[in-house]
């Protein structure tokens, strides 16, 4: 409602930095990077519409999506870029503290457990001020107290995060029930850890991805302690929450991308509607002017007074057909509107991407597994079997008949490879990223591109990104 009220800039970077951090929360990075981006582009055109302390925030929560998609040395230059913006404000302290929660939580998850250390001594020094950050302070600190096998201070971060919540709520979080599992399978104590996970289990908020880690904690546990029976049994259970977990996040992908998509396309049209009625205003208002000096010009032109009428009576119908078009442009708009709303509703509505998860369902067994040789093999050969089965062209191919009708009419002999390429490629996904979530270089998707060019037969002057999105829009 506010794209009209261009004088209105500080509203309109609420909205975007509002639904910014309805995406973060609800682990929807892909969209939550959008909005940022907006929100800093916005920031960027009117210097003084926030504050700095607020442009450290936002560049810090764009790192933290490239964070929670895996792309770690990225993430950790722009945590870095923040520390250098806080220490040079007034009111740096608060942005200083997240970027460096996440860099801590950079180095757990790299494994560089001496710089995690350092860089917790320079966090303590601002924890009194902003306990309320307590929470995620817990969960970088511990992560490193684990990895450099420092028990006593593991256990004392999570025994102050326990205080804290039962001051706060009136139960403690899943968040605390996975760091006590952590922490009793790291010392071995597989009873303890058990009991940790039943209490886990009965936790409301627990979600597909936290079933499969619970899951695969008690395989551990049961290991420890020797049963193997129960171990076994508690794998095929593993199996059949990690099948409903890699069913789900395909689905959520695969809706994600498209509400994105749309909400693209109908903010494109809705762009392309404001343009032409301001033009048509311009018009109108140019007309307008040369009524008023035909007019001044009757004065001086009696002599022309029949064709001066002509000329104005012509000139009046051109006003009325350019604001006819002024205000059809705007209804046009207004309908766009509408539209965009429901589709940031639909937005709203999707998941985390499978591609993703996936790969924070994979880096979760590798990081935390403490286990004999044999069991770490057996699960990681487990996992990877239920992760080389899912695929994301058949549900997408459902969605988009279309698409797929029209490359095959253009290209009838593509690989099912090169499709999944067609895909990734129409839907705005970089080099970087489909590397990433492909498992190969960038080099090699650069190559996929200029065969896919190929097959297509497209010429120089014609990209190969907007001819698949035309297809896709189409």
């Amino acid at each position: 409602m506010f794209f009209d009220q261009a004088e209105d800039q500080r509203r309109l970077y609420l909205v975007y930095s509002n639904l910014s951090m309805v995406y973060l929360n609800s682990k929807k990075y892909e969209a939550a990077y959008q909005y940022l981006l907006l929100s800093q582009q916005l920031a960027g055109k009117t210097e003084t519409l926030i504050s700095e302390q607020e442009k450290a925030v936002v560049l810090n929560n764009i790192g933290l999506t490239y964070l929670r998609r895996d792309m770690y040395q990225v993430a950790d230059s722009i945590f870095t870029e923040v520390r250098e913006k806080a220490s040079a404000i007034e009111d740096g302290a608060y942005p200083m503290v997240l970027s460096l929660i996440n860099q801590i939580e950079v180095a757990g998850l790299q494994e560089d457990w001496e710089r995690g250390e350092a860089l917790l001594e320079e966090l303590d020094l601002y924890m009194e001020e902003f306990n309320y950050l307590l929470p995620a302070y817990t969960e970088a600190a511990f992560r490193i107290y684990l990895g450099k096998q420092q028990y006593a201070r593991a256990e004392y971060v999570l025994d102050s995060l326990r205080r804290y919540e039962l001051n706060k709520r009136t139960s403690l979080s899943d968040d605390f029930y996975f760091m006590k599992i952590e922490y009793h399978l790291a010392l071995n104590q597989p009873d303890q850890a058990l009991a940790a996970i039943d209490l886990a289990e009965g936790l409301a908020r627990e979600d597909a991805q936290s079933r499969v880690a619970l899951s695969e904690s008690r395989v551990k546990a049961l290991l420890l302690k020797g049963d193997a029976g129960l171990a076994s049994i508690e794998m095929r259970e593993l199996g059949r929450r990690h099948n409903a977990f890699q069913h789900l996040s395909k689905q959520l992908r695969v809706e994600e991308m498209a509400a994105i998509y749309e909400l693209e396309t109908f903010k494109n049209q809705r762009d392309q509607a404001e343009r032409v009625a301001q033009a048509a205003e311009l018009r109108a208002t140019l007309l307008e002017r040369n009524r008023l000096y035909l007019g001044a010009a009757l004065l001086f032109a009696i002599a022309a007074l029949i064709t001066l009428g002509m000329l104005l009576r012509s000139n009046q119908k051109r006003v009325a057909e350019a604001r006819a078009k002024a205000q059809a442009a705007r209804k046009h708009s207004e309908q766009l509107d509408k539209q965009l709303k429901v589709q940031r509703q639909n937005a709203l509505q999707s998941g985390i991407g499978a591609a993703q998860l996936k790969n924070n369902a994979m880096d979760a067994i590798e990081r935390y597994e403490s286990n004999p040789s044999l069991l770490k093999r057996k699960l990681s050969v487990l996992i990877h079997d239920y992760t080389e089965k899912t695929d994301f062209v058949e549900p997408f191919l459902l969605s988009y008949p279309g698409f797929f009708k029209s490359l095959s009419e253009k290209a009838p002999d593509l690989t099912k490879t090169q499709l999944r390429y067609a895909i990734l490629i129409a839907l705005g996904a970089s080099t970087m990223e489909i590397a990433s979530t492909q498992g190969v270089s960038e080099k090699a998707v650069n190559m996929a591109r200029y065969r896919l060019k190929n097959k297509l037969e497209l010429d120089n002057e014609l990209g190969l990104e907007p001819y698949l999105r035309h297809l896709l829009l189409e």
